[in-house]
């Protein structure tokens, strides 16, 4: 159960905020704008305006409405790719998504891949000491108004989401070993957590697990994520940021109890490419 709610604000429209836990007058917009990043291999889905608890009237609209430009690093693109953390073009985002932790047998969340996320390998590693995860620090630390978020999922790695989210235990051991993982172990370098489930119901990869109770077992995991999320950033004395990549294709919105997901979320990124593709087509990245 998440905890009782209280109002914050006065107004005709409310929505939960997880930040301040109370009810307040807010939305979240979507805006979607084309980003270039200097050719490297970033994705940049979107650009999202949201508004969380309001303390004063008087807040200046770029305050309520904070604009957050968001970059998906993919974490294999350092050995396949030769793509440099270093040279990323962090002055021109306020996140970066590092892509992708993943979902084992029995729910818990773990590393991708050991090698390029921390430099355990058992090989001679084709990656810098530390790995990636080091890296980041470093830039983070050179640039102390980035957020870096792991990005759990993806189109490959939402075959074990449905099993995740299907009990109260499971739901429970998959957040516990998330937070547990990335940010217990490793404080101060990651900032929040963004789930890619790709997709709840139906529409994902032949062979993903898909159940018609996805759709509210979808929010019943947030909910779970952001009540232990509350709990450790109470600890910690801080916020940490949860949000989750969407369709743009109304088949699957359709399969994600939009109007019950959207309080316990700092924000929402859409994955726009969902616009435009399929067979010989060339999907946009915005």
């Amino acid at each position: 159960m998440l905890p009782p709610l209280k109002p914050c604000a006065s107004g005709s429209h409310f929505s939960y905020s997880a930040r301040a836990n109370c009810w307040a007058h807010s939305k979240i917009r979507f805006v979607i704008r084309p980003v270039r990043l200097n050719r490297l291999s970033f994705i940049v889905l979107a650009i999202c305006f949201a508004c969380t608890c309001a303390k004063s009237v008087a807040k200046s609209p770029a305050s309520v409405h904070p604009t957050r430009v968001v970059g998906y690093l993919a974490s294999w693109g350092v050995r396949s790719k030769g793509t440099r953390i270093a040279d990323l073009p962090v002055k021109d985002l306020t996140h970066i998504f590092y892509a992708f932790a993943k979902i084992g047998n029995d729910s818990r969340v773990t590393l991708s891949d050991p090698c390029v996320d921390v430099g355990a390998c058992d090989s001679p590693p084709t990656v810098g000491s530390g790995g990636n995860f080091a890296e980041l620090e470093r830039l983070k630390l050179r640039n102390p108004h980035l957020k870096l978020v792991i990005s759990i999922g993806g189109w490959t790695g939402s075959r074990k989401f449905s099993d995740a989210a299907l009990t109260d235990a499971s739901r429970r051991l998959f957040s516990e070993s998330a937070i547990d993982v990335f940010i217990r172990q490793r404080p101060g370098l990651f900032d929040g957590i963004d789930i890619d489930w790709e997709f709840p119901v139906a529409g994902g990869m032949e062979g993903n697990v898909e159940r018609p109770a996805d759709k509210e077992n979808f929010t019943l995991l947030l909910g779970e994520l952001r009540r232990q999320f509350d709990a450790q950033g109470a600890i910690d004395h801080r916020h940490y940021e949860l949000t989750i990549a969407a369709s743009a294709r109304p088949q699957e919105i359709a399969n994600v109890e939009i109007a019950r997901v959207e309080p316990l979320l700092d924000f929402i990124n859409v994955m726009t490419y969902d616009y435009h593709s399929g067979p010989g087509t060339t999907a946009p990245t915005t």
